[in-house]
């Protein structure tokens, strides 16, 4: 008996990025306190179990919305930063306050 292979998606599209999508969303909105693999799975319209292909435990869903947050962050940074001023900068001069300082 042959062994399928594994997909890289599910029926539905891409599980794991749809699975983080909803993830971040949901820490959003409520604290990473409250995300539950069951509420997850609810979200993209599949059962908990199917999580488990993709992710440990809730643990490691919380670390890749994490290091996906920091992704993006980091790429904000770098984009600032080539506009030749700095991130600080860049977050103070679109400040009102900081407007009215000049």
């Amino acid at each position: 008996m042959t062994k399928k292979p594994r997909r890289a998606t599910y029926r539905h599209g891409n599980l794991k990025a749809a699975a983080l999508k909803a993830a971040f969303a949901l820490v959003a909105k409520a604290g990473h306190e409250q995300l539950s693999l069951r509420e997850v799975a609810d979200a993209v319209g599949v059962a908990h179990r199917s999580l488990y292909n993709h992710f440990e435990d809730r643990e490691a869903l919380l670390d890749a919305v994490a290091t996906d947050a920091y992704t993006r962050l980091a790429a904000q940074l770098v984009k600032a930063q080539t506009r030749k001023t700095t991130p600080r900068n860049t977050c103070v001069s679109r400040s009102p306050t900081a407007q009215s300082m000049r």
